[in-house]
C-alpha cells in the first residue's frame, strides 16, 4: 500500500501539523507492505524509508503541476492535511483533494482544528466524499447546521496524535548544566506558538520574576501586534534580565529544555485536551505542566500535571508554588510506541473506508 501524505511543509520548518505529519509517514513506512511519502514545498526528511514529493509552492495556478506529481508517484492513498503553516493561504490545497477524486485517486484528509463555521475556499473539501481523520473528538459535533449538511457525505474518525517531541533524559547532573545557562530561579517554560488564544501573557502574571526565570520557546515577531505585546513584557523593567525568548528550535533542543525546567506553563483561553501536542510534548519530558480545562480541575499525580479554570492567574499561581519541580520519570517506552499505535490506527481506518 502507497500512502501519500500532503502538508505544506515539515521540519526544520516551524509547524506543529508538519511535525506531526513528518512523524506519522515515518511511522507508516515501519508498517508491513506499506510506503509512504510526503508532498511538501519546504523541509527535509532524514528517514530514507519516506520519499518526499516536492512542489516549489501552492499556488492555484500550480494545482495541474501538482496533481501530475501526485500521480507519477501512484498513491493508493492521498491524505491531505489541514491546516498547516506551510501552504501559506495559497490556493492549490484547497483544490487538489477535487483534482484528485476527479482523477481516480482516494482522498483522506485530517482537520486539526475546529471548524466552527467553513471558509468559502473549504466548501468544496467539506461536501467531498470520504475518510476525515480529527484531532479533536468533539469537532464534528461542533458543527453548525450548514457545517452537518455540508460534510453529511464524510466518515469522521478520531485519532489522537502523539507528541512531537523526543523524550530527553537527563541526570540531574545534566538538567543543572542546563539551567546554569539562564540566570539563576526557578525554570518555568512554555513551548509552542504564539497565538492570541494561546495566553502567553499570563505566564508573566501567574510567574514571580523574584524567583523565576521564563523561557518562552517560540517564535515571536514583532511586525505582529499580539506577539509584539509579549517581547514588549519581556523586555520591561519587571521581567528585563528575567525572560529569554529562545526562537524556533530544533525538536531535541526543545525538549532538553523542557526536561530541565522547574515547570512547563501553558495558560490556554479555550482549555487543553489531547490534541495539544506541545502540551503532550513537554509532559512526556517527567516536567510538571499547568494548562487550563474546561472539563477538569485540580492534579493529576499520573501526568504530573495541574488544570485551572482558564484565565484562573490565582489558582494558577498556587499550583504553580506547589508543584513546580515535581518531576515523574519521562515516558520513554510509550514514546518510542505512540507514533506506532498511530499509524496502525490510520490504517485501520483507511480498512474501514474500503482503500485496502
Amino acid at each position: 500500500m502507497r500512502v501519500l501524505f500532503v502538508a505544506g511543509s515539515i521540519p526544520p520548518e516551524w509547524c506543529g501539523v508538519g511535525d506531526t505529519t513528518a512523524l506519522l509517514a515515518r511511522a507508516m513506512a515501519k508498517q508491513p507492505g506499506v510506503e509512504a511519502g510526503i508532498l511538501i514545498a519546504r523541509g527535509e526528511m532524514p528517514d530514507a524509508r519516506v520519499t518526499i514529493v516536492r512542489t516549489k509552492d501552492w499556488s492555484l495556478w500550480r494545482s495541474l503541476a501538482i496533481l501530475v506529481r501526485i500521480h507519477r508517484w501512484r498513491p493508493d492513498v492521498v491524505h491531505f492535511q489541514y491546516p498547516t503553516e506551510g501552504y501559506r493561504g495559497q490556493g492549490a490545497p484547497w483544490l487538489l483533494p477535487l483534482l484528485c477524486r476527479m482523477t481516480g485517486l482516494r482522498v483522506v484528509m485530517t482537520w486539526h482544528e475546529d471548524r466552527p463555521r467553513f471558509h468559502p475556499a473549504e466548501v468544496f473539501n467539506a461536501m467531498l466524499p470520504g475518510g476525515v481523520v480529527v484531532a479533536r473528538p468533539e469537532l464534528p459535533r461542533g458543527f453548525s447546521r450548514l457545517g452537518r449538511l455540508l460534510t453529511s457525505f464524510k466518515t469522521f474518525r478520531y485519532i489522537a496524535i502523539g507528541s512531537t517531541l523526543p523524550v530527553a533524559e537527563l541526570d540531574d547532573e545534566q538538567r543543572s548544566a542546563m539551567r546554569a545557562r539562564f540566570s539563576g530561579g526557578r525554570l518555568i517554560a512554555y513551548f509552542g506558538f504564539a497565538y492570541p488564544h494561546k495566553r502567553i501573557e499570563d505566564l508573566f502574571e501567574i510567574a514571580d520574576p523574584a524567583t523565576d526565570v521564563l523561557i518562552l520557546v517560540c517564535s515571536l515577531d514583532p511586525r505582529y501586534e499580539y506577539q509584539r505585546r509579549i517581547l514588549e513584557l519581556a523586555a520591561s523593567e519587571r521581567w528585563k534580565g528575567r525572560c529569554f525568548v529562545t526562537g524556533p528550535l530544533a525538536a531535541d533542543e526543545a525538549a532538553n529544555l523542557l526536561a530541565a525546567a522547574d515547570a512547563v506553563v501553558m495558560p490556554f483561553a479555550g482549555g487543553a485536551g489531547p490534541w495539544n501536542s506541545s502540551l503532550r510534548g513537554a509532559r512526556m519530558q517527567g516536567t510538571f505542566t499547568l494548562t487550563t480545562a474546561l472539563d477538569r480541575r485540580g492534579y493529576d499525580a499520573n501526568e504530573n500535571s495541574y488544570y485551572a479554570l482558564p484565565q484562573d492567574l490565582a489558582d494558577m499561581r498556587d499550583a504553580l508554588q506547589r508543584y513546580a519541580g515535581t518531576r515523574r520519570p519521562a515516558a520513554v517506552a510509550e514514546a518510542r510506541e505512540e507514533w506506532l499505535t498511530m499509524a496502525r490506527a490510520h490504517l485501520d481506518f483507511y480498512r474501514d473506508l474500503g482503500l485496502t
